[in-house]
């Protein structure tokens, strides 16, 4: 936070450790215009001095290059996604969000051509503007989904059904 001038401090709630953890269920919010459970699982969250929450997802990688510095990409647009949805939750349940969320990277070079048991790591942080605007919109589309009489064909050209095939 302090070496990316980010005025935050660790968000404290009686809740945060089952938030953090799949096994304890995560942070659920029941949308009973839809009749469906929202859940995830964060990974950090910190408040500023106006009390705004500030959604925080680690990430580990061992990529090469800047690619994770390209907010364009495939990679970070998922990123941007789950964080958003996250602080769709979060605001869903009553609190009050920062308009950016963070991708906390940390990446290992592995370049060197003998590691000898050791990775050297770089820390990364990514702003991500919070977009809620496809949330409601993908929500309501599960459900038609779910609601369906037929299970929809599996499409090759599908990313989620490629592991049908």
């Amino acid at each position: 936070m302090v070496r990316h001038s980010i005025d935050a401090i660790p968000f404290h709630h009686d809740l945060f450790p089952k938030w953090r953890s799949y096994k304890a269920g995560g942070i659920r919010y029941f949308d009973s215009t839809n009749q469906i459970e929202l859940c995830g699982v964060l990974d950090d969250i910190w408040v500023n001095k106006d009390e705004e929450l500030i959604i925080v997802d680690y990430k580990a990688t061992a990529r090469k290059g800047s690619v994770l510095l390209d907010l364009s990409n495939a990679w970070n647009s998922n990123n941007k996604r789950q964080v958003s949805f996250y602080a769709y939750i979060l605001k869903t349940l009553g609190f009050k969000i920062h308009k950016n969320a963070y991708c906390l990277y940390v990446i290992a070079d592995n370049s060197k051509p003998a590691l000898n048991e050791n990775l050297a790591f770089e820390t990364k942080v990514l702003p991500y503007c919070i977009d809620y605007s496809w949330i409601e919109k993908t929500i309501v589309n599960i459900r038609n989904c779910l609601d369906q009489e037929l299970i929809p064909d599996s499409n090759i050209n599908c990313d989620l059904c490629k592991f049908n095939f």
